[in-house]
């Protein structure tokens, strides 16, 4: 695959912000959820140069909002049913260093990254919910997984999938850079679209830090598929082009 470069700090940074900014949407029950993604993170900084370490968010101890009473209608506000989103993470992660550092400040995506969002009907008690295929539980209601691609994947390198049940690839929607955090955001945004909207205006450290990471991202990836489209020469399809396209590893590197 491309196997994009993050910074440890900034997907630290990242964790640390949204954090703090959505506590109000987060589950009680699953407020440990970020600070133990944050914790595992760290200490993969000091694991070997090159060494390929599962970095997630397992689906028995999902991140889970409070309910959403409707409010992912935006002019129906109470509309049924009240549902939970729980997001799960699995990011195969490689910690990369320049010299003989104790610690890698670097880490490179392996062969899989994906994050999984799925709505439940909040009446389901968390202990009912499917936490694994054919477990009996009850099935969400919606899911999608927002993933990067191979070096082989056959749709855009940055995509959302949604299961079915004939086990379908497609459609594989394209979609931006999206690291676990910021697909936590999404789903805020969905679910609660008056009151997140509200929050995610209101000046704060947090959302400096939040805005100057996502921002310069969503910039990277845009100004990537222009230079895509502009490429001298092209005379086939654009779309296919940019379908087909593969982002060089230091494309989400700060300058």
């Amino acid at each position: 695959m491309s196997g994009l470069i993050f910074t440890f700090q900034e997907i630290g940074q990242e964790i640390d912000a949204i954090g703090a900014l959505a506590k109000h949407y987060i589950d009680k029950d699953s407020e440990s959820v970020l600070e133990n993604l944050r914790t595992s993170l760290d200490l993969i900084q000091f694991k070997p140069t090159d060494t390929v370490w599962r970095w997630e968010i397992p689906r028995k101890t999902p991140l889970t909002t409070r309910p959403s009473l409707g409010e992912y209608e935006a002019k129906q506000v109470g509309s049924k049913p009240h549902v939970v989103a729980e997001m799960t993470c699995i990011w195969m992660i490689s910690p990369q260093r320049t010299g003989n550092e104790r610690k890698a400040a670097r880490f490179k995506l392996g062969d899989l990254a994906s994050t999984v969002v799925r709505l439940f009907d909040a009446d389901i008690p968390a202990t009912d919910r499917s936490k694994e295929e054919g477990d009996g539980g009850e099935e969400p209601i919606a899911e999608w997984h927002m993933e990067f691609g191979d070096a082989a994947a056959p749709g855009c390198y940055f995509h959302v999938q949604v299961p079915w049940k004939q086990n379908v690839p497609v459609p594989r929607l394209p979609t931006y850079a999206v690291s676990p955090l910021f697909a936590f955001e999404y789903v805020l945004g969905e679910l609660f679209q008056h009151s997140w909207s509200r929050d995610a205006v209101v000046p704060s450290n947090d959302m400096k830090t939040w805005r100057s990471i996502q921002l310069r991202r969503l910039k990277a990836v845009l100004e990537w598929q222009r230079t895509v489209l502009d490429r001298p020469g092209q005379t086939g399809s654009p779309w296919i082009a940019l379908k087909h396209e593969k982002p060089k590893p230091e494309l989400l590197l700060s300058a």
